[in-house]
């Protein structure tokens, strides 16, 4: 009897060993998803900017129709050969340029409306030039710009209206400036890591970046906006003044901390 009761006491033992490992792992277990729920994410926004030269001028020359052309009713012939003749001379001209692009050009009726009734008054004539260049440049946009002028001056259907230069980057520094700003961001950001997990007693990691589009202060504010009909028809013959532009790139970090 003595030996059934001694087996007995051992085999309860056992049992409550068991029982209780069996807790004591499902505790572990709860406690680990316990911990792997118990994620605090938040976000912060960085900023970098740099400072930056501009090192192009842009300018826009524009095409207009002259009174002969804008109040003739029937386009003829003659009249659209003499347009084509002109803009392949001012296309070709800007080509050899090497700083111009464009010279397509479009002739379209122009109406006018009275007592509600439409007429035919004339024709729209549009174009443009597109030029960029440096610095040391100028004088060949210039000595373009002259030409042109001489082209329009001679011809009896075509008017030049001269765009004011203005300052802007060359798109492969402008690109440089922007790949360091990104880097500087995402070495602030996992920089941050380190002091974010130090803080929450965590681990935190970066979870997501968003990046806002760069942007470039005070470079359109400048008065060197493209031509207006208080402007047309005035070349500048100096570069405009420079100064340093703040190019600023902003992005918004998602941290998670477990």
């Amino acid at each position: 009897m003595k030996s059934f009761f001694t087996s007995l006491g051992t085999g309860i033992a056992f049992l409550l060993l068991f029982v209780a490992g069996a807790f004591f792992n499902e505790f572990i277990t709860a406690q680990k998803v316990f911990d792997q729920n118990n994620e605090m994410t938040f976000s912060r926004q960085f900023d970098a900017s740099s400072k930056m030269m501009p090192n192009l001028f842009v300018a826009e020359p524009k095409f207009s129709a002259k009174e002969a052309l804008s109040t003739q009713i029937n386009l003829d012939t003659k009249t659209k050969q003499e347009i084509a003749n002109s803009f392949a001379t001012i296309t070709q001209k800007a080509q050899n340029s090497g700083i111009c692009t464009g010279g397509s050009y479009s002739i379209e009726p122009n109406y006018s409306y009275e007592n509600g009734k439409q007429s035919l008054s004339g024709q729209r004539l549009d174009a443009k030039l597109i030029c960029s260049f440096k610095n040391d440049e100028l004088k060949i946009y210039d000595e373009l710009i002259k030409e042109i002028e001489n082209i329009a001056a001679n011809s009896e259907f075509i008017a030049v209206s001269t765009a004011v230069i203005r300052p802007s980057f060359a798109p492969e520094s402008l690109q440089s400036s922007k790949e360091n700003l990104y880097d500087e961001i995402i070495k602030n950001a996992i920089k941050y890591e380190k002091h974010y997990s130090e803080v929450s007693q965590k681990i935190c990691k970066i979870k997501d970046i968003n990046f806002f589009a760069p942007s470039i202060s005070n470079l359109l504010k400048h008065n060197f906006a493209y031509s207006s009909d208080s402007v047309a028809n005035i070349a500048l013959s100096v570069a405009p003044a420079l100064k340093e532009e703040d190019i600023q790139l902003n992005a918004n970090v998602i941290y998670s901390c477990r």
